[in-house]
This record gives structure tokens, sequence and C-alpha cells, in this order.
């Protein structure tokens, strides 16, 4: 279940422990969390501020007259 969140979207620790509290009403630790994932080969780095979906000027392009 937690391998499946995973995949499916970018969560960390803390947010997949609410996930998995709300939707099974199970309590664990953000520690028991991390060490089921890293035991399942998961590995993570920390989430970042994307500017994909920004909009960009064309930098280079020349300017329509």
């Amino acid at each position: 279940m937690l391998c499946a969140w995973a995949q499916d979207e970018a969560y960390t620790a803390p947010q997949l422990r609410s996930r998995l509290s709300e939707e099974q009403g199970v309590q664990v630790s953000v520690w028991l969390v991390q060490s089921a994932l890293k035991e399942q080969g998961y590995v993570w780095k920390r989430t970042r501020h994307s500017l994909k979906n920004e909009t960009k000027p064309n930098f280079g392009e020349p300017r329509q007259k």
C-alpha cells in the first residue's frame, strides 16, 4: 500500500504516515514509514519546487515587431 502511494505521487514520509492514518486507521511513526520504504528499495530526496508549469519568456528568440 505505501509503495503504491509512493509510486503514484511524490509524498514525504509524514504525508504518507498521515494518509495511512486517515485511510487505514493505523498510527505509526515517520521512522517506521521510512524504514518500510527503505526495506523495499525506495530512496528519496528532499522535495523541491518545480518551474515546469510556470510560464516562461522565450529567451533567445527575436521579439515580434
